[in-house]
């Protein structure tokens, strides 16, 4: 029950830290998971086993596509044609979701997440 109370308290800890957004969102998550392992809620050697995933791996990938495509200038390129028809967010929405709805007909769904996001 204590170990709950704990766990509890670091995650309500970790969602104040994270509204308050006074630091970055990994340096939250790190503090987090090295106030877990503190108290005895996370084993030290199982700490950071979730970084060998593939899954991690592939999202950082995916992460780190999007920022240069992002910095790339393409989707601006490729958007300028739409602009005038992108003046209310509801049609920006629509628009969106149908481009990444069709790129995930062709392409993996984290890859359409990443230009989602760039």
């Amino acid at each position: 029950m204590f170990d709950q109370l704990l766990a509890f308290g670091i995650l309500a800890a970790l969602v104040a830290m994270l509204v308050w957004d006074r630091f970055r969102y990994d340096l939250v998550a790190l503090a987090g998971l090295l106030a877990a392992i503190a108290v005895g809620i996370v084993p030290p050697k199982e700490a950071f086993k979730g970084f060998g995933d593939d899954i991690v791996i592939i999202v950082g990938s995916a992460l780190v596509v999007s920022a240069a495509v992002a910095r790339s200038g393409i989707v601006e390129t490729l958007v300028r044609p739409l602009t005038p028809y992108l003046k209310r967010s509801t049609s920006q929405v629509a628009i969106l979701t149908s481009a990444v709805a069709l790129l995930s007909c062709f392409i993996k769904n984290i890859r359409a997440l990443a230009v989602a996001l760039s």
